[in-house]
């Protein structure tokens, strides 16, 4: 059998994993599956058919937000037909993480990994990625007074507020009118969120004081 076909019947014997992770935000949240999950998922359907997958990171790029790292790599993943060398099928994947340690990298490399074997073998998961958020009625309502130590943060800095939310592309125009948009609570009850904002007021105010 060609790679293709050797592709095929991995793909016919790993049909679906089940999410293994609850990734808690706040009082919500949601479903994911693991890294370890996935690799352990297809081994054995790769090794029987011959597959030999090799991981390589083609580009990353490393950055410190406040008290966070973040990573973002690109990993490229090549299927190698072990009994044809020449036979291979290559992925390329984004992937990026937070950490306040030296884990980000690594963890950036694990999730685009994770997804090369989800997407190459339509591997079905359960809840789909597009639905994750927890429906509205369970995340908490953006409070005016979070709001509000938000614009103080920034006017503190005299930052304009338009421009800087413009610049980071966080739009909270709506949800300062209604302060119900599931998008900013779900933000703002994120310490990663929280973090990249503080930084990100310090880099405006650095570029605007130059």
């Amino acid at each position: 059998m060609n790679i293709y076909q050797r592709l095929i019947e991995v793909k016919k014997a790993v049909p679906y994993l089940q999410k293994d992770k609850y990734i808690q935000i706040g009082q919500g949240g949601y479903k994911a599956i693991s890294h370890d999950k996935v690799s352990s998922g297809v081994r054995d359907a790769l090794n029987d058919q011959g597959i030999v997958p090799i991981p390589t990171v083609i580009g990353h790029t490393e950055e410190k937000l406040g008290n966070v790292f973040k990573a973002s790599v690109v990993v490229e993943v090549t299927f190698v037909n072990a009994e044809n060398p020449d036979e291979k099928v290559v992925c390329q994947m984004p992937g990026s993480a937070l950490d306040k340690g030296d884990k980000a990298y690594g963890k950036a490399v694990s999730i685009a990994t994770k997804y090369v074997y989800l997407k190459v073998l339509q591997i079905e998961t359960g809840v789909n990625d597009e639905e994750r958020v927890e429906p509205e009625q369970n995340l908490d309502k953006a409070k005016p007074e979070m709001v509000a130590v938000w614009r103080k943060r920034l006017s503190n800095v005299g930052i304009d507020e338009a421009r800087f939310l413009k610049r980071v592309n966080v739009n909270l125009n709506a949800a300062y009118e209604s302060l119900d948009d599931v998008s900013l609570a779900h933000q703002l009850r994120t310490e990663g969120f929280v973090q990249l904002l503080e930084a990100r007021v310090s880099e405006e105010k650095k570029s605007t004081s130059e």
